[in-house]
């Protein structure tokens, strides 16, 4: 399997392609494209299908990865092209709104889901960065096994 190093050189590569390719017909803002890029780069270093196991992007994290480890098995689900991602995603959602409750309550978790509401195409722009970088992932695992 590719370790950490392999998956990153391999993500960044495949974004200077996207990145020449994306050139011929730019179809983001300036914004957008800079929120993809942004998010593209979180899930390769940090929102990777290997944040359930002991690895590099698990040291990363630190503790934030911790429970992610303990709910999901290597190679399970989190690796999956789909609910992979999807599971990432809620859990990252899930801790913020943790986070936002016991900062804010529960009118703080409202605000932060009508403020996600209000920016829909920019969300999905962003989710479009973590699911390509982890589709990415995934596809090196299968290519070299």
């Amino acid at each position: 399997m590719p370790n950490y190093s392999s998956h990153i050189i391999f993500n960044l590569f495949a974004l200077i392609v996207m990145f020449i390719l994306y050139q011929r017909t730019p179809v983001f803002t300036e914004f957008q494209l800079s929120l993809f890029l942004l998010f593209y780069f979180i899930g390769t270093v940090y929102l990777t299908p290997d944040m359930d196991t002991k690895s590099e992007a698990q040291k990363r994290c630190g503790l934030f990865c911790f429970p992610y480890r303990k709910l999901f098995k290597h190679r399970g689900i989190s690796h999956h092209w789909f609910w992979g991602i999807i599971t990432r995603i809620v859990y990252v959602l899930v801790i913020f709104c943790i986070f936002i409750a016991i900062l804010y309550g529960v009118s703080g978790i409202e605000s932060f889901m009508n403020a996600l509401l209000s920016y829909k195409y920019e969300l999905a722009v962003a989710f479009g960065g973590v699911f390509i970088s982890n589709l990415l992932h995934i596809i090196l695992d299968f290519i070299v096994k």
